[in-house]
């Protein structure tokens, strides 16, 4: 086990390189999460912008409907007076008749809630909805009426579509024919706003977490980069330093054989000089010998 630990131990290079890089790696970082983080609330701010223009857009169209349609018939409303049964019957069958689109319709409601013009749900007319309220719990017919005894204005509440029955956001226009008492206006539904708003902050937070992906892979990438580049420089300078330690090496080792071998030349010079020497003593006492010298 220490043998392991001492294998994969970092030196004091590996240290200093890993010290040195993550800080950086972790403001690179931290600098792209921020980026991107700005990034997420600034689109996210334009597509609050682009659905308040869009919505926006719908209220002028719905105001300008409302509008022209009673600007169609104010002659006959501006002549009546306010039991004049025939003139309200004239106006309500025009404005039955001003259908648009595949939902659009004009609707009348007196101030009591009866229904009094409702050309794709016929099943409302001369029925009283005064309390009606959406799944929700949000007031329709009373909240209309009040808003058309202010003058006229916009309300906003789900309504089953004509055209399938399902339920859906639906932003409304309506105003007043005072002298009538009657409550007069036509509606949009917005879902097709929504879903685009709604499909555009998904793709944003789609493209946000993919840059947090990106910014995670990059920084670890980066920190293996630095890391790796920093082993492979140290391993180069090991390995240089390796072979200059070799040669090094090479370099003591034939000094030492040089040596050896001059002291081994002159250990033999002067052992043939004694030799030498000694023989001549010898050869010198040999003859003195046989002269017979003492």
């Amino acid at each position: 086990m220490q043998n392991l630990r001492a294998r994969f131990a970092l030196t004091y290079a590996q240290k200093l390189t890993l010290l040195a890089a993550v800080p950086l790696v972790l403001a690179v970082a931290a600098i792209a999460f921020v980026v991107a983080l700005q990034a997420k609330a600034l689109a996210l701010r334009e597509i609050t912008t682009l659905e308040t223009e869009l919505l926006n857009a719908k209220k002028v169209e719905l105001r300008n409907y409302v509008t022209q349609a009673r600007n169609g018939f104010y002659f006959v409303y501006g002549s009546a007076s306010p039991d004049d049964t025939a003139a309200k019957a004239r106006v309500a069958q025009i404005l039955a008749a001003m259908i648009y689109g595949e939902e659009g319709q004009f609707f009348v409601y007196d101030y009591d809630g009866t229904a009094l013009v409702s050309p794709r749900e016929t099943d409302r007319i001369n029925g009283n909805f005064a309390g009606e309220k959406d799944s929700r719990g949000t007031a329709v017919v009373d909240e209309l009426i009040e808003i058309a005894r202010q003058g006229g204005g916009y309300h906003t509440y789900l309504w089953p579509k004509p055209s399938t029955g399902e339920e859906a956001q639906m932003i409304t226009y309506v105003t007043s024919f005072p002298s009538w008492q009657w409550a007069v206006g036509t509606g949009v539904f917005i879902d097709d706003v929504l879903a685009s708003v709604a499909t555009a902050r998904s793709d944003v937070l789609a493209r946000v977490q993919r840059t947090f992906l990106y910014i995670g892979v990059i920084t670890v990438a980066a920190l293996l980069l630095v890391f790796g580049t920093g082993m492979f420089v140290n391993l180069r300078e090991r390995r240089l330093a390796d072979a200059k330690l070799k040669e090094l090496t090479q370099r003591v080792f034939d000094a030492q054989e040089e040596e050896r071998g001059r002291v081994a030349r002159e250990l033999h010079d002067g052992i043939s000089q004694i030799l030498v020497g000694v023989r001549y003593a010898l050869e010198n006492t040999r003859r003195r010998l046989e002269r017979g010298d003492p």
